[in-house]
């Protein structure tokens, strides 16, 4: 490799580090200030009576727990998960992703493994809403998938 070469190719290498290490930091600022935010917004939006509206943005952000969170029932963690389910016209979605966008609608799920949890939920649905159409650990719902069995229905 020529001299011009190799010494453009690490200027680039050394420019791109550190745009990446620039738009890192300022992920982790936008994740500090959306985790005091979403809290706000849930509690707001439940008194006035709205649900979340969804902006389409469906990132990966791990948000920590509010210091004063309160575990979400069975049935609402099975009312989000299906509503989640739903907006994506009989799509499957990986449990861990839909556990992480379940609490990213402001529901919290917890124990030290939430999409454990979460899994456990959707086997124990009293409704058998949920099913695993195309493999393990992939999940929809049973209207978009009429000829599979209910992920709880073994246990019935």
């Amino acid at each position: 490799m020529s001299e011009k070469l190799e010494s453009a190719l690490r200027e680039e290498l050394e420019r791109l580090v550190s745009e990446q290490n620039k738009h890192e930091e300022a992920i982790r600022i936008a994740q500090t200030e959306l985790a005091t935010i979403v809290p706000r917004l849930r509690l707001v939006q439940g008194l006035l009576g709205e649900s979340a509206p969804d902006n389409g943005n469906e990132s990966v952000i791990d948000q920590e727990e509010p210091p004063n969170a309160q575990a979400a029932p069975a049935e609402d963690i099975c009312d989000v998960a299906e509503a989640i389910l739903a907006e994506r016209n009989g799509r499957t979605m990986y449990y861990k992703e839909l556990a992480q966008a379940v609490q990213r609608r402001g529901v919290v799920i917890r124990g030290a493994r939430p999409e454990a949890n979460l899994v456990a939920r959707l086997i124990n649905d009293p409704q058998q809403r949920f099913v695993r159409p195309t493999s393990k650990g992939y999940y929809a719902l049973r209207k978009d998938y009429p000829g599979k069995e209910s992920v709880g229905a073994r246990k019935k």
